[in-house]
C-alpha cells in the first residue's frame, strides 16, 4: 500500500498519465474547442469479474495501489478525481437500507472502516449496497471502476450451456439477474468493458463470469482476461489456453504465474506470463491494454467523437461550397428568405409548440418548455415575496380604527386588507415588468438563434433578419406587457375573499403565533422569515398587536391566492401569444419586411471580405478534423 507521494506509481495509474492517453485527450479538448463536441464524452468504466479463488480483489489491489477488502459480497464503484493534493485522500459514501454515510477515511484504515460497516448487513441483502470510494490524487481523473463480489458459482457441465441438475440452471440464472443489476446500476453496457480475473481450470468457459460476458454479447471484443495459478508445466493448458479463438482477443489474455500465501491470505505475485512467448513480463501490460480497450472503446468509427468528426467535417465542407453564394439584389435573395422562413417556421413550431426539440435537442439554451416554465416559477416565486416594511405591523396597526374591541364596527375582509394589497399591487407592477423584458429576451434569442442558423452560409440576409427577430419580440412584448397589465389592474379592483382556496389558507395560518420577548430587537417567524424587527411594537397594546398581525396573515393569504391565479392565467395567454406568433407572426413580418424592402430597391451589404475570412477559417477546420480522424485509428482496435 502506498502511504506517500515518493513511492511508486501504481501500474494502472501510471499508465492513465502515459502519453498516449495525454495526447488522446489532447484532441477531445481541441474538438471541444471547436464545438464539433459539445461535452467531453465519458471514460469506459472498467468492470472488474472475478471468480472465486482467482484472487481478483488481489489482482485490482495491485493495479491501483491499495489494497481493496475481498470477500464482503458488495460491489465497490470505486473513481479516481484529480485533486491538487501531495498526497491522497479517500472519501466514502456509504448507502444501505438503514445507514447513509458520507466521510473521509484514512487510507490505512478505510479497509476495515469497509468491513465494520458491511458487518451487521445479512448476506443476502449486500447486493442492494451503494459503495462509492472517492481517490482524490494528482495524476488521473477519468479512471472509474466497478468491482464486483467474487462468483462463487461454478458448473461441472462439459460446456457453458450444459448443467448436471435444474438446481445449477435456477442458481446460474437468479446469478446472472444480480451481477446484471451491479451493472445496470452503475453503468451503460455502452460504456464500459471487462477485466476479467478466473483461475486456471482445466475447462475454464465454465465459470459464470464467462456466461455473463457472452450474454452481454462483450466475450472477447470488451475484455481483458487475466489467468492467475497457470501451472505453466502442463503443456495440455498453455495449448489449449493459446488456441486459435482464443489469441484472436483483441486486448489480449495475460497470465498471473502463481500466488504466494502471506499468512492467511492469498495474493498473486507481480509477474506475468505471455501466452505467445512465455516470457515473464510486469502487471504494467495488463494496465496498457486496459488503456488500449478504453481508447478504442472511446474512439470506436461508431462513437460520440467519430461519428461527430464525420458530420462536421460533411457540414463544413459544404458551407464552403455555400459560401461561394452571394446576390446583388434582395429581389433576387427572396428565393433564399421564403426558403429559411419555412424552415425556421417548422423549427419554431417544434420548440414552442408541439416541444420537439429536433437539432437542438443538445442546446441547453433551446430547451424552450424547461426554460420558459423555470422563468415562469421564478416569476410566481418574485410575486409570492410578501414585502415586509422595515418596522414591522407599524402600517396595519396605523389602519386599525381607533376604538376598542368592544366597540369596533363591524366591517367585511376584502374593505380590511384592500390597502395592504394595493401596496402590493404598486409592488409586482415592477416585478411584472422586469419579467416581462426578461422572456421576450430569451424568446427573441430563440428566434434568432433559429433564424440566423438557417442563413449561416448567407451573410448577406443576416441584417434583414435581424430585423425581422427585432420586430417580431416587439410585437410579442407590447402584446404580452398589456395584458399582464390588465389582468393585474383586474385582480385589484376585484378582490375576491369568497373562494374556498383563500379560506383554507387563512385557517391554516391561524396557528402562525407572534412571540413578542421583553428587550428583543429581533425574531423569527416562521412563514414570514428571519430577523424581523420588531422592537418598535413595545409602544403598542397586545390588542392592537394582535389585530394587526391578523390583519397582516389575512392579506398574506389573499396575495398567494391572486399570485397562483394571476401567474396560471399569465402561463396560459402567454402559451396562446406564442402559438400565434408562430403560426402568423413570422410569415406576416417577413412578408410586410420584404416587400418594402423590394419596393424601396434596397441593396444588401456586401460581405464579401467576410465570406473569404470564413472559407479560410473552414478550410483549417477541416484540414484539422481530417488529421483527428486519422489519428484516432490508431486507437482502435
Amino acid at each position: 500500500m502506498l502511504h506517500s507521494e515518493h513511492k511508486k506509481i501504481p501500474p494502472l495509474v501510471k499508465e492513465m498519465s502515459s502519453e498516449k492517453l495525454k495526447e488522446a485527450l489532447k484532441t477531445i479538448t481541441l474538438l471541444q474547442t471547436m464545438e464539433v463536441l459539445d461535452r467531453k464524452p465519458d471514460f469506459p468504466i472498467i468492470v472488474v469479474l472475478g471468480e472465486a479463488g482467482s484472487c481478483s480483489w488481489s489482482v485490482i489491489s495491485t493495479l491501483i495501489g491499495f489494497n481493496l477488502p475481498s470477500g464482503l459480497g458488495i460491489p465497490i464503484l470505486l473513481k479516481f478525481r484529480t485533486d491538487s493534493v501531495s498526497s491522497r485522500k479517500i472519501w466514502l459514501k456509504f448507502h444501505s437500507e438503514c445507514t447513509y454515510v458520507e466521510k473521509q477515511v484514512s487510507e490505512a484504515l478505510f479497509a476495515s472502516e469497509i468491513e465494520e460497516l458491511v458487518k451487521p448487513i445479512p448476506e443476502n441483502k449486500r447486493s442492494k449496497i451503494e459503495f462509492i470510494l472517492t481517490v482524490f490524487q494528482p495524476q488521473v481523473s477519468d479512471l472509474t471502476l466497478l468491482v464486483l463480489p467474487e462468483i462463487n458459482t461454478r458448473y461441472p457441465g462439459p460446456s457453458p450451456t450444459q448443467f448436471t441438475s435444474i438446481e445449477d440452471m435456477n442458481k446460474e440464472k437468479k446469478e446472472m439477474e444480480l451481477f446484471k443489476g451491479y451493472i445496470n446500476r452503475d453503468t451503460a453496457l455502452s460504456c464500459c468493458f471487462y477485466l476479467n480475473v478466473l483461475p486456471c481450470p482445466s475447462n475454464f468457459n465454465s465459470y459464470m463470469s464467462r456466461k455473463i460476458l457472452q450474454e452481454f454479447d462483450c466475450f472477447g471484443t470488451k475484455t481483458v482476461t487475466v489467468f492467475t495459478k497457470l501451472d505453466v508445466s502442463s503443456e495440455y493448458m498453455i495449448k489449449h489456453l493459446t488456441c486459435k479463438n482464443i489469441s484472436k482477443a483483441p486486448f489480449g489474455y495475460f497470465f498471473v504465474d502463481n500466488t504466494i500465501e502471506d499468512g492467511e491470505n492469498t495474493k498473486v505475485c507481480d509477474m506475468l506470463l505471455s501466452e505467445v512467448d512465455r516470457d515473464y513480463i510486469g502487471f504494467d501490460v495488463i494496465s496498457k491494454n486496459l488503456v488500449i480497450a478504453m481508447l478504442s472503446i472511446l474512439f470506436h468509427p461508431f462513437s460520440l467523437i467519430h461519428e461527430s468528426i464525420v458530420s462536421d467535417l460533411r457540414k463544413s465542407t459544404a458551407e464552403i461550397k455555400e459560401s461561394q453564394n452571394t446576390f446583388d439584389s434582395l429581389s433576387d435573395a427572396v428565393p433564399m428568405i421564403l426558403d429559411i422562413m419555412i424552415s425556421a417556421n417548422i423549427c419554431l413550431h417544434g420548440l414552442f409548440i408541439a416541444q420537439i426539440y429536433g437539432e437542438y435537442e443538445k442546446v441547453e439554451c433551446m430547451h424552450t418548455a424547461s426554460n420558459i416554465g423555470r422563468r415562469f416559477k421564478r416569476f410566481r416565486i418574485d410575486l409570492q415575496n410578501l414585502k415586509l416594511d422595515n418596522k414591522f405591523l407599524q402600517y396595519e396597526i396605523e389602519l386599525l380604527p381607533h376604538t376598542t374591541r368592544l366597540y369596533l364596527p363591524v366591517f367585511d375582509t376584502s374593505s380590511r386588507i384592500k390597502p395592504l394589497l394595493s401596496r402590493q399591487f404598486s409592488h409586482a407592477s415592477f416585478t411584472i415588468n422586469r419579467f416581462v423584458t426578461d422572456i421576450v429576451g430569451y424568446i427573441y434569442s430563440v428566434v434568432m438563434k433559429v433564424l440566423l442558423d438557417r442563413a449561416e452560409n448567407t451573410l448577406q440576409l443576416h441584417e434583414s433578419l435581424e430585423k425581422v427577430g427585432t420586430a417580431l419580440a416587439k410585437g410579442v412584448e407590447k402584446s404580452f406587457r398589456k395584458k399582464t397589465m390588465e389582468m393585474l389592474d383586474l385582480e385589484e379592483k376585484c378582490i375576491y375573499t369568497c373562494s374556498d382556496d383563500f379560506n383554507r389558507r387563512v385557517d391554516e395560518m391561524k396557528s402562525l403565533k407572534l412571540k413578542l420577548e421583553i428587550g428583543k430587537e429581533f425574531i423569527n417567524i416562521d412563514g414570514l422569515g428571519k430577523n424581523i424587527r420588531v422592537d418598535h411594537l413595545n409602544c403598542y397594546t397586545a390588542d392592537q398587536i394582535e389585530r394587526a398581525f391578523e390583519m397582516k396573515k389575512t392579506a398574506i393569504a389573499y396575495w398567494e391566492f391572486v399570485v397562483n391565479r394571476f401567474v396560471d392565467y399569465c402561463a396560459l395567454y402567454f402559451r396562446s401569444l406564442i402559438k400565434e406568433m408562430v403560426d402568423a407572426g413570422i410569415p406576416g413580418i417577413i412578408k410586410e419586411h420584404l416587400m418594402e424592402c423590394v419596393n424601396n430597391k434596397s441593396k444588401l451589404p456586401d460581405v464579401e471580405a467576410i465570406m473569404d475570412g470564413n472559407k479560410v477559417k473552414l478550410e483549417r477546420r477541416i484540414e484539422y478534423l481530417i488529421k483527428a480522424k486519422k489519428d484516432i485509428k490508431k486507437w482502435q482496435v
